[in-house]
């Protein structure tokens, strides 16, 4: 069926005013499309760890100018922008926080949130307190996560955030229902795939963010390796990238889907997509694989030389 060049593209910029729940959308694809391309940054970060420290430090020195640090910042902020929103988005999906004043109120927590936390760490960054900047980003981190828990289970007891009716959030009819299926048959796999990933990042992005900062693993070529030696340390690095790049995937598939009216190239940038990432999720993988098995070998023959 041809596509009318005169029909309007998702979000239909042409034809809403522009407002705080627009904005939001599109800043929150945005934001989702440049992590996406500052992912491949954090592979080849993990490549040249694996390699060796003079190529890693210079890799390191790309960033220390002006526009790598206007990069790094940018790709910081965007962090944990998608990050409240994404967490925002799942509430939502959940049937919580659907009212129009709690969109917006989670909405300005969602901007000022990610703002503040993106500056208290730059802070610290810039004055050379990594180890005190970690230490307390995490407790805030922890302390926002538990504090968010207990209000919501406060607010939900009093009953003053009723879970939305399931009758009032189905839009599938009673045999549709019973068939398990919406009117195209097909379509929640991709659904659950980017709000399992996007619950499974939350959690990742904790520590990994955590640790980048406690340990000052970013900038010491000594330090990240130590770091990466630790099977835990190793195990989570390379979830954290291989959920990273397939949540990734599948948020440029719905732009794509959105944006781009022509059919081959459509099926065709999803199908590069696909590859890239999955090429670079295991190249991210054999890179922290590379660094953990050479310490395990190395480790055995010097034991099996001392006796």
């Amino acid at each position: 069926m041809p596509v009318n060049p005169a029909r309007p593209l998702s979000p239909h910029l042409q034809v809403y005013k522009p407002q705080l729940t627009s904005i939001l959308s599109i800043m929150h694809r945005a934001t989702g499309v440049g992590l996406a391309l500052g992912l491949p940054v954090l592979v080849a970060w993990l490549v040249v760890l694996a390699a060796n420290q003079r190529i890693f430090e210079t890799f390191n020195d790309l960033f220390q100018n002006p526009i790598g640090h206007v990069l790094l910042f940018g790709w910081s902020w965007a962090f944990f922008f998608h990050a409240c929103t994404g967490i925002r988005h799942l509430f939502w999906d959940a049937g919580y926080f659907l009212g129009i004043k709690n969109i917006y109120r989670t909405g300005w927590l969602a901007i000022g949130l990610s703002t503040l936390i993106t500056g208290y760490v730059w802070f610290d960054i810039e004055n050379g307190d990594w180890m005190v900047a970690g230490i307390i980003l995490m407790q805030f981190l922890g302390a926002m996560i538990v504090l968010a828990c207990v209000l919501g289970v406060l607010l939900w007891l009093n009953g003053l955030i009723p879970r939305a009716e399931k009758k009032n959030t189905s839009m599938r009819g009673p045999l549709a229902k019973a068939r398990g299926l919406g009117a195209a048959k097909e379509g929640t796999a991709h659904w659950w795939a980017l709000r399992v990933t996007s619950a499974a990042l939350v959690l990742l992005s904790i520590y990994v963010v955590a640790s980048f900062f406690v340990q000052r693993v970013y900038s010491d070529y000594v330090v990240a390796s130590i770091w990466l030696t630790s099977p835990f340390a190793a195990v989570l690095m390379i979830l954290f990238v291989g959920v990273g790049f397939h949540h990734a995937a599948n948020g440029l598939q719905v732009v794509i889907e959105d944006y781009v009216r022509c059919e081959k190239l459509k099926l065709a940038s999803i199908v590069a997509i696909k590859f890239i990432a999955t090429a670079l999720a295991l190249l991210a993988a054999i890179a922290v694989l590379k660094i953990l098995l050479f310490t395990i070998i190395a480790g055995l023959i010097k034991n099996a030389a001392g006796q």
